[in-house]
């Protein structure tokens, strides 16, 4: 290992860039990527490694504790901050994290992901600076010591599992077995590097798709693979065959889901973000197994899920449609706000408010993970997708149905051209769910006007798109930025991650028949700022 000092902040660890650690007087002060912050004192530097946030707990301990924040300051020349809050990590990782002197975190898979990265940056770091570096022994034995310690809390909760948290631990512990090869066995490398293989055949699956649930995993797949590959050639001067087939497979549906303009749609946990390094690849698109249907070419773009493969980071939006056009969305998605459960606003984005879909009002107040069970055997929602004719884009036919609770939703969307479709929504119930309603997202920018023809008229700065129902002049109900009491507020999307703006929602509501069965059919008409506006009879 004599080009260990090379490790030095040459790997990305995949957390997000919105870090900011700046010194302040005696103190450095550290902004987390959620917006959560510390300040440590460099006359007397702590963590709280058990402590309590006022902010997005869960996240914000997750960040604190990972100690990603060490690596800019140790850059800087303050040694001994960091060998005293590393000391602290020593003994910390010293409790058992599920009895009573430790505190047990969801995220401990995370977390040790990120601070086995941490403590090769700190590996590279004294290697270099050997010399310089009063006690580089001790230092050094205390690095190992932490590795061990991960180690055996790994081993001992079974942290190793198939989904983006046991990816991400696999591949910090592909590093930290390269860079503290004391610490790691022949046997603990052959076994991690078989589980992330493993592993990633299962995520990515038979068509490329992250079990994940959304546009913004699959680009952390994309890039996990490209790690993966840059490390592999780093370390041992070749990359496994089977990653390379991985990665292609993974980009190219990445490349489908993207929006015309190269952006991220806010599908699933995450909202509408751009990126550069791939371009979009239009046409029609199923991925069946995934619940995911997209449909693409240079001006429009729209999407359909009804279904899932994995329970993480699934929302509550089987039956939910996206649809963008000209640069502007006409039909929206809410995104994803945080994982905040003491924001309201966040927990109604994740459930059956974020979402341009067929609901029972009766559910809104679920929240996505207490409804989205984690189990192929538990799961409370049963939802599927059925692509029944596929001539070509914007010329096609799909079935999207889900069940919960005694109630059961089917939409089939029909598209007759590229400028026009269908939505045929019905539902029925067993249970005590009574008041269904067909729900439409939209922009924050939009306009709505409502006709006396059962013709809702929606226009943006750059396009326009008309509603038509079959029930004729029916009550539609605009909600926007609407605190509910009793219930979750209505009428929210996140612009981007962290934060929330009202925008309006449609709810039209669905009859049910004495069989309590019911129907709604939609007829939608869009088109750009440039064109008049008409609906499906005109």
């Amino acid at each position: 290992m004599t080009h260990a000092a090379e490790y030095w902040m040459r790997f990305p660890d995949g957390s997000p860039d919105r870090w900011d650690v700046r010194q302040a007087g005696r103190s450095w002060e550290i902004s987390f990527p959620n917006g959560g912050r510390i300040s440590i004192d460099t006359a007397n530097p702590r963590i709280e490694f058990d402590g309590e946030f006022a902010k997005d707990r869960d996240s914000s301990r997750l960040w604190a504790n990972s100690l990603r924040y060490v690596v800019p300051i140790l850059g800087s020349g303050d040694v001994d901050t960091v060998w005293a809050l590393v000391s602290q990590l020593r003994m910390h990782l010293a409790k058992d994290p599920r009895g009573k002197d430790g505190q047990f975190s969801g995220s401990l898979d995370h977390q040790y992901a990120l601070i086995l990265r941490t403590l090769c940056e700190l590996r590279a770091w004294l290697v270099a600076n050997v010399e310089e570096v009063g006690e580089s022994e001790v230092k050094e034995d205390v690095l190992k010591e932490c590795v061990a310690r991960i180690y055996g809390h790994v081993d001992t909760l079974g942290l190793l599992r198939p989904n983006n948290h046991g990816v991400m631990l696999a591949i910090s512990m592909l590093h930290s077995s390269y860079m503290f090869q004391e610490a790691g066995s022949r046997e603990r490398q052959e076994k991690v590097s078989k589980f992330l293989l493993d592993t990633l055949n299962e995520v990515l699956g038979r068509d490329g798709v992250a079990n994940e649930n959304t546009p913004v995993y699959q680009a952390f797949y994309v890039k996990l693979l490209e790690s993966i590959a840059d490390f592999q050639m780093w370390a041992h001067g070749s990359v496994k065959s089977e990653f390379a087939e991985l990665h292609e497979l993974a980009t190219k549906a990445y490349r489908r889901m993207l929006l015309p303009n190269r952006a991220v749609p806010p599908l699933g946990d995450a909202s509408y973000s751009q990126q550069s390094a791939f371009s979009p690849l239009p046409g029609l698109w199923c991925s069946k197994e995934n619940g995911l249907l997209v449909s693409s070419n240079e001006r429009t773009y729209f999407s359909f899920i009804s279904g899932y493969r994995g329970v993480f980071h699934k929302q509550l939006d089987d039956s939910s449609v996206f649809l963008w056009h000209n640069g502007d969305a006409l039909i929206q998605d809410a995104g994803l706000v945080s994982y905040d459960s003491q924001n309201d606003i966040a927990v109604a984005a994740r459930g059956q408010l974020g979402h341009s879909g067929v609901f029972f009002k009766e559910y809104d107040a679920l929240r996505a993970e207490k409804v989205i069970a984690y189990g192929p055997r538990t799961r409370q929602v049963s939802a599927g997708i059925d692509l029944r004719k596929s001539n070509a884009p914007f010329d096609f036919q799909v079935l999207g149905t889900y069940a919960y609770r005694g109630v059961r939703v089917d939409r089939t969307v029909t598209w007759v051209d590229s400028k026009h479709f269908m939505l045929r929504d019905s539902v029925s119930s067993k249970g005590d769910a009574k008041t269904p309603v067909s729900r439409f997202l939209l922009d924050p920018s939009a306009s709505v006007e409502i006709t006396g023809k059962g013709v809702v008229v929606i226009r943006t700065p750059r396009a326009w798109m008309t509603l038509t129902s079959s029930l004729g002049n029916v009550d539609v109900k605009v909600v926007r930025g609407v605190r509910r009491k009793p219930g979750l507020p209505a009428g929210f999307l996140a612009p981007k991650n962290y934060q929330s703006t009202p925008t309006s929602m449609l709810e039209f509501p669905i009859p049910l028949n004495e069989d309590q069965s019911g129907k709604q059919l939609f007829r939608v008409t869009f088109g750009s700022v440039e064109e008049p506006v008409q609906s499906w009879a005109s």
